[in-house]
Formats: structure tokens, C-alpha cells, sequence
């Protein structure tokens, strides 16, 4: 980790960066390689664009994640992810998978919520699907991710599950639809949610950049939310990645969306 924060800083890596040593690519990233020049172009560009159809009631949120990643065998790898939203929760995603192909892969998370309202945390199981296409520097991938949630909720709690069933309130004695009771004045839910993402990205010549979109559909019995992306990957070293984005969320039971800027760290041991 202290290897990468180095190649951020980049006070005793800018000689080597700059002779083609390997390891630190910040001056390439950042001065503006014919690739990243063109990428970071059409990011700005659809900046503008997507806000463009913005309401004056959308709200406007943070986020933030750290990911540890490392492969497991020749065929396997492990993911840990760290995530932040100003707006909604705190959560942490151990992650299992396995490359099947070259172009396909699975893999199975758990997730651990802490919502900032104060109602009780919540897990969620994801089992996830991708599949890779890719054409020169282009490629497009698909990812269908199945959710089953779990939450409890007790005498003091009422139901939060904005996303799966849309916010509701109902003191838990009146046992609410889908709940089911465990004794004790206590109930438990499950959720079920699909989410079928399409990304399309491109890779610079020097490597280093790579902007993308993405767009991504929430639904199970109906359609729910929609996320569109605009964002880039900037591989700072062979261990570190920088990960900035925008997303605009729309909602099937909302007249208006959400904005939100993020910033990823990636971490590859």
C-alpha cells in the first residue's frame, strides 16, 4: 500500500517514470498521453451531457470505496470491498470468483449494510455473472447479478429497503406484508433483486487510462432503478488503480434522481 501512495506522490519515481522504467505511470497518466488526452475528453464532454436533463429537486450524494484484490490460483481470486455513501449506508463486500474463460466469470459476495437512518443492519448474498467481449483497445461486458436480501426488524424498527421495496414505514406488531415472524416480537424479510449492467470501455495506448460507461438496470417483478455512469480508470502502478465516476440514478416511484460522485481506490497484491 505505502509502494503506491509513493507513486502518488511521485517525488522519487518522476526520473524513472519518465526514462520508461516500469512501476510508476503517474507523469504518463497525468501529463496527458494522446489516449488520455481523448479519454479524459469524452468524459468532460458527457459530463456536461448527463446533468443537461437534471431537476431542480435531485439530490446529490458522495461516494467512496477501497477494494483489496488477489488471485487465488491460477483460475480463482479474492476481493475485499470497503464502501461509503454520504447519503445511505456503510458496507463491507467480501468476494469470492472464478474465471471460467478467458471471457467469463463468476462469483459470489456477501454483503454487510450499516444504514445511516439508524435501522438495523442487514446482509445481502450476490451471485454474479460476466461476460467479456473485446475488440482492440474496445470492449463491452455484460453482468447479470442476482440480490437476496435479509433483514430483521424488531418491536422499535420500522421497514428501509429503498431499492428492493421502496421506503415504507409499519410498526413491526402489525406484522407487514412479506415479513415473517421469528417470536419475540421480531420479524425477517427477504428481498429479491436482479441487476443487469452493460459497460463499454476503452483502453489508451499507454495503458494507463481507461474511461468507460456503463449503464445499469435494477428490477425483479418490475422495473425499479436505473443507474447511467460516466467514468475512468487510471492505473497509477502495477498495484494501484484510481477509480473516479459520475452516476445519475432514476427511479420508478420518483419524479426525480440523484447525482452522485465517486472515487474509487483499487489495491492489487
Amino acid at each position: 500500500m505505502k509502494h503506491c501512495f509513493d507513486n502518488l506522490a511521485c517525488g522519487r519515481h518522476r526520473d524513472s517514470a519518465r526514462s520508461g522504467a516500469p512501476g510508476c505511470r503517474c507523469d504518463s497518466a497525468l501529463s496527458g498521453a494522446p489516449g488520455c488526452r481523448r479519454g479524459l475528453a469524452a468524459i468532460a464532454a458527457l459530463l456536461l451531457i448527463f446533468p443537461a436533463g437534471a431537476r431542480a429537486q435531485d439530490t446529490f450524494s458522495l461516494w467512496s470505496y477501497l477494494t483489496f484484490n488477489t488471485n487465488v490460483g491460477e483460475r480463482c481470486y479474492a476481493t475485499l470491498r470497503i464502501e461509503d455513501r454520504t447519503d445511505d449506508l456503510t458496507m463491507i463486500r467480501p468476494i469470492f470468483g472464478v474465471r471460467i474463460t478467458p471471457w467469463l466469470k463468476t462469483d459470489i459476495a456477501l454483503d454487510q449494510i450499516w444504514k445511516h437512518n439508524g435501522s438495523p443492519a442487514f446482509q445481502q448474498i450476490l451471485l454474479s455473472c460476466t461476460g467479456t467481449l473485446k475488440s482492440g483497445q474496445l470492449s463491452a461486458s455484460v453482468r447479470e447479478r442476482y440480490i437476496c436480501s435479509f433483514k430483521l426488524m424488531g418491536d422499535d424498527f420500522t421497514i428501509d429497503l429503498p431499492g428492493i421495496y421502496g421506503p415504507a414505514e409499519s410498526p413491526a406488531s402489525s406484522a407487514p406484508t412479506g415479513y415473517y415472524s421469528i417470536g419475540d416480537g421480531d420479524y425477517f424479510t427477504i428481498g429479491h433483486i436482479l441487476r443487469s449492467k452493460l459497460t463499454v470501455s476503452y483502453t489508451a495506448d499507454d495503458g494507463v487510462c481507461k474511461p468507460y460507461l456503463a449503464v445499469e438496470v435494477f428490477s425483479w417483478d418490475r422495473w425499479q432503478k436505473t443507474r447511467y455512469y460516466v467514468g475512468s480508470d487510471f492505473k497509477v502502478s502495477d498495484q494501484c488503480t484510481l477509480s473516479p465516476f459520475y452516476m445519475y440514478l432514476t427511479f420508478a416511484d420518483k419524479s426525480y434522481g440523484q447525482h452522485t460522485l465517486g472515487f474509487g481506490l483499487q489495491y492489487k497484491f
